[in-house]
């Protein structure tokens, strides 16, 4: 999970030897700031071929090629707290909808474990 705030934390961030991401972003750096103001999910399975996208610094300092996401809003208060997204660093051409409903599922599991750890 991705949590929103002042800016980005990856919380279950799993990457790479050797990679050069870190645990927090800015609010103007990747992808999950749009997903959150959208509060709707994205799937990108070619962030290259996105023109406002590709000056993004997780295309060029991160290698991102594919990136779906979705948010996770609270139920109760409507709050974006965050998304659950994915990366890759090889396009994925013709898995837009897979990509959706894995982020979309992800993010309804995740809302479910949330709302059984707060009962």
């Amino acid at each position: 999970m991705n949590l929103i705030g002042t800016h980005q934390h990856f919380t279950g961030l799993s990457q790479p030897a050797g990679s050069t991401m870190g645990r927090t972003m800015g609010l103007r750096e990747g992808f999950c700031p749009l997903v959150a103001d959208r509060r709707r999910p994205m799937a990108l399975p070619g962030v290259c071929a996105a023109p406002r996208l590709v000056s993004n610094i997780a295309v060029s300092a991160f290698g991102v090629r594919a990136y779906t996401g979705a948010p996770v809003i609270d139920p109760e208060t409507h709050l974006v707290l965050g998304t659950v997204c994915g990366i890759d660093p090889e396009p994925r051409p013709g898995d837009a909808h897979r990509m959706l409903a894995t982020s979309k599922d992800l993010a309804c599991e995740l809302h479910s474990l949330l709302r059984h750890r707060t009962t």
